[in-house]
């Protein structure tokens, strides 16, 4: 820094400032001028300059200049990532949020998130903080958190960090499925859609059972759905659980669950030796055939006696084949008719407690398939 005045032509000048001192002689105009060294300069505060001339017959009265020293430009203002991840849930929200950073110590920091403004005083550890309630936190979606220091030598440059405000997501919804709880297989080419709700536009993730998964995009009018095939309804045979969830702004939304079961196909008969005989009427012989594998196969009697009021509650016997993992079955039958005037046999599979519809024949007096 360069301090310069005048004085009688000749005299020495002896100039002082915050212990720091310096001296020069009035040119012939009077003018002189002395330079304190970066190192010289004392501190930013409120400080005096004081000159006294001088020559062979004394020294004047001092004359003094108050200054102040400013300190430098403040250097720009960090943030600190807003909880963690740039990324504040509903409930942080809700909270309120703390956005910290760092700064020179004894900077303002001003601190601009949506339609909300702080300040703050960087403290002796070059920290600052302020907090923005839940009332105050900006809505949902894609905001700017910006911060600006400031002293007493002017503003520095702008700073901003872009903070995602989730908002609190409503789950998808699943239309009914089966209407009857359960869907027979096989479909004839039909196969099976799903369909439900989910906002605009955004990506939906279809979960069945972790054996059928898939991403698709909702409509502009937030309607969703996904087809599946026949021969991915015969990797769903029995009871299914779908969980469906949409992606918005980088958060998932809560799932929706529904359930539906797909049915087995019908057990076919291959081979049959049933009849009726002796004066007993024994119904005996053996059945086989064919069905999903993995599946319990059922075969029941049914008959009536000559009293046909009794045709609603008749005698019912059920045998069992559990098949392997191998569709063949085979069941055999022994069982005794006492009288009766009409006989049915029907064969039924069950998977996962879903049951197929039933290969039912009414035999009469005789059987047959």
């Amino acid at each position: 820094v360069t301090v310069s005045g005048s004085a009688q032509a000749g005299n020495t000048v002896q100039v002082s400032w915050s212990g720091q001192s310096a001296t020069d002689t009035a040119d012939s105009s009077g003018n002189w001028s002395v330079t304190f060294g970066a190192q010289q300069v004392p501190a930013p505060a409120d400080t005096q300059i004081t000159a006294i001339a001088s020559n062979l017959n004394g020294a004047s009265e001092p004359a003094s200049r108050s200054v102040r020293v400013l300190p430098a430009p403040p250097a720009t203002p960090q943030i600190d990532n807003v909880s963690g991840d740039n990324i504040v849930s509903p409930g942080e929200a809700e909270a309120g949020v703390t956005i910290t950073g760092s700064a020179a110590f004894g900077n303002r920091i001003e601190v601009s998130w949506g339609n909300t403004n702080k300040t703050e005083i960087a403290g002796d550890d070059n920290k600052w903080s302020v907090f923005f309630s839940g009332d105050e936190v900006p809505k949902a979606g894609s905001t700017v958190v910006s911060a600006q220091a400031v002293n007493e030598a002017g503003t520095s440059e702008s700073v901003s960090l872009t903070v995602i405000v989730q908002q609190l997501l409503s789950a998808p919804t699943i239309n009914t499925i089966v209407k009857e709880g359960s869907l027979s297989y096989p479909q004839k080419g039909d196969g099976l859609t799903i369909s439900g709700n989910a906002p605009a536009n955004v990506p939906v993730n279809i979960n069945i059972d972790n054996t059928v998964t898939t991403d698709v995009t909702a409509t502009p009018q937030g309607t969703w759905s996904v087809r599946l095939n026949d021969a991915a309804l015969l990797e769903l045979i029995g009871s299914n659980d779908v969980y469906v969830t949409y992606q918005l702004d980088s958060q998932v939304s809560p799932q929706a669950q529904a359930e539906f079961s797909v049915q087995p196909a019908s057990p076919t008969v291959s081979n049959s030796n049933l009849s009726v005989c002796c004066e007993d009427n024994i119904l005996s012989g053996d059945l086989a055939g064919t069905a999903y594998p993995g599946s319990t196969v059922f075969v029941t009697t049914q008959y009536w006696t000559d009293n046909y009021a009794a045709v609603t509650q008749p005698v019912v016997t059920t045998l069992r084949d559990e098949t392997s993992a191998t569709p063949d079955w085979k069941i055999s039958i022994k069982h005794e008719l006492s009288s009766y005037t009409s006989l049915s046999v029907a064969v039924q599979a069950c998977y996962e407690n879903v049951c197929s519809a039933a290969r039912a024949v009414d035999v009469g007096y005789g059987v047959t398939f």
